[in-house]
């Protein structure tokens, strides 16, 4: 399947609505989602090369387990740096 920009900004367009928890549980499904963003890149505009590789962060930062700190997620709202399981 040739993946377009159309079918791109669908799942941009989706992605906190509908399967936003599957990427965070599934590393399975991040993979495919990884595997459409490397394809939609070989054909897409230099317009939304930015919007593709802002897409391809949120993916990949989905399996990144984070830890809360000071009140929001990752300590990003409170200025102090993020945790992951590994660091710890």
């Amino acid at each position: 399947m040739k993946y377009t920009e159309k079918i791109f900004q669908r799942l941009v367009e989706f992605h906190d609505s509908c399967y936003k928890e599957r990427l965070i549980e599934s590393a399975e499904v991040r993979e495919y989602f990884l595997i459409i963003v490397q394809q939609v890149k070989k054909f897409t505009k230099p317009e939304i090369k930015k919007q593709v590789d802002d897409f391809e962060m949120k993916v990949t930062m989905a399996g990144q387990p984070t830890l809360e700190v000071g009140g929001a997620v990752g300590g990003l709202a409170s200025g102090t740096n993020t945790l992951s399981r590994a660091s710890i």
